[in-house]
Formats: structure tokens, C-alpha cells, sequence
């Protein structure tokens, strides 16, 4: 009797294990989704702000061979600002229409998912303007950090000596 209570205690903790195994991802995904749903006032603060910065400031101090650093490292924040608010809105728009199935997929395809399947949900709904918003993060996203890597690729050459291999 002692040995079958032990396997039975044995298997009543795995199976409690395995539950809390399974557990973890889905309080993971609704952890994901409370946290999005709450900062993304927030972020798309930040990002309206940081279009702002980047408009009115750091396009100006990009045209400048002795300012580009700031703007180069100013458009690299404003980028991850960016990527931030639209990783957060693809969360939303995921679990939205697709529900956990949909935001589970997202997450598993190296975490940044969520966006291309925000954008493929909402376009199969039929709701342009969250198509629409989503591509304008992209475009901010990936834009601000390619004219960033740009303006420090320029100032490199820029200091690199004239009669260098490179120059």
C-alpha cells in the first residue's frame, strides 16, 4: 500500500508540474496582452512625440557634418520608440481578431511575428486604417534606422583620411 500511495504522489506531481508547464505560456500571453493594452496610449504618445524630434530637430541637424552624431543617435532612439509602439499595437491587433491561436503564432516567430500577422488579421477584416497604421510603424520603424546607419556611414567617410583605400 505505502509503494502505490508513492507512485500515486509521484504521478499526481507530474501532472501538476505538466500543468504548470503549460501554464507558464499562456500566463505569458496574457500577461503580454494586459501590458500592451496598457501602454499603448503611452507608446503612441512617445511615437507622436518622437515624429516630433525627429521632423523638427533631427532631419535639421542631419543636414550638418558637425551635428550628425546627435541626429544619427537621435533617429536611432526615435527607431526604437517606433519599433516599440508598433510591437505593442501588432500585439493588440493580433489577439483582437485572432485571439491566443493567432497571438501564440506571432510570438513564436522570433517575437516580432506579431506585426506581419497583425497586418495579414486586420487586412482580412477588412480594417485598412489598422492596416494602414501598422505599415506607417514600419515605415517610421525601419526608416528612422536606416537614415540613422546612413548619416553614420557619411560621417565615417566623411573622417576617414582622404587618400585611404576605403575613401
Amino acid at each position: 500500500m505505502s509503494q502505490l500511495l508513492k507512485t500515486a504522489g509521484t504521478i499526481g506531481l507530474g501532472i501538476v508540474v505538466l500543468l504548470a508547464l503549460l501554464a507558464v505560456p499562456l500566463v505569458l500571453i496574457y500577461g503580454t496582452v494586459f501590458v500592451a493594452e496598457k501602454l499603448i496610449p503611452l507608446a503612441s504618445a512617445a511615437a507622436l512625440v518622437a515624429f516630433g524630434v525627429c521632423l523638427n530637430f533631427l532631419l535639421p541637424l542631419s543636414l550638418f557634418r558637425f551635428t550628425r552624431a546627435i541626429a544619427a543617435v537621435g533617429l536611432m532612439i526615435a527607431s526604437c520608440v517606433f519599433g516599440a509602439a508598433l510591437w505593442l499595437t501588432g500585439v493588440a491587433v493580433v489577439y483582437n481578431y485572432w485571439g491566443m491561436v493567432g497571438l501564440f503564432v506571432g510570438l513564436a516567430v522570433a517575437g516580432v511575428g506579431v506585426v506581419p500577422i497583425g497586418l495579414l488579421a486586420s487586412a482580412l477584416q477588412g480594417e485598412w486604417l489598422e492596416v494602414a497604421s501598422l505599415v506607417l510603424g514600419l515605415v517610421l520603424t525601419f526608416g528612422a534606422r536606416v537614415l540613422a546607419f546612413y548619416l553614420a556611414q557619411k560621417m565615417d567617410r566623411d573622417m576617414m583620411p582622404r587618400n585611404h583605400s576605403l575613401a
